[in-house]
């Protein structure tokens, strides 16, 4: 039991750092911010590929896609969280960029597929 609220502690810090306007975190005071912007990319991903899907967007998506899963997340390090993303290295940037494009693109044939029948 002592487990469990030890990870729902953990994943309750974890946000309020994440969702903290201006909080300046670095390697050091958020390791995990790496795996929130996975995360937040997984989120993009599963939302933008059901709504490509549904509009019935053509091959020209797939830079739409890269490009909504990539861009957002580093423009909310930078302007919302101002994140120190030296001490990050290129993890910030490109971590979750390639699951994400697949998840989404995989979400986007799916949808696109099952209103073109």
């Amino acid at each position: 039991m002592s487990d469990d609220t030890s990870t729902i502690d953990k994943v309750k810090e974890n946000m309020k750092k994440f969702l903290t306007p201006n909080s300046k975190p670095t390697m050091e005071t958020f390791p995990e911010l790496v795996d929130c912007i996975v995360w937040l990319r997984f989120v993009l991903a599963v939302f933008f590929g059901v709504w490509i899907g549904k509009q019935g967007g053509g091959g020209s998506s797939i830079l739409a896609i890269l490009n909504f899963i990539t861009f957002p997340p580093i423009f909310y390090c930078r302007t919302f969280l101002a994140a120190d993303a030296d001490s990050y290295g290129s993890k910030l940037y490109f971590s979750g960029v390639v699951q994400g494009l697949a998840l989404a693109t995989l979400i986007w044939v799916y949808f696109f597929t099952d209103s073109h029948t």
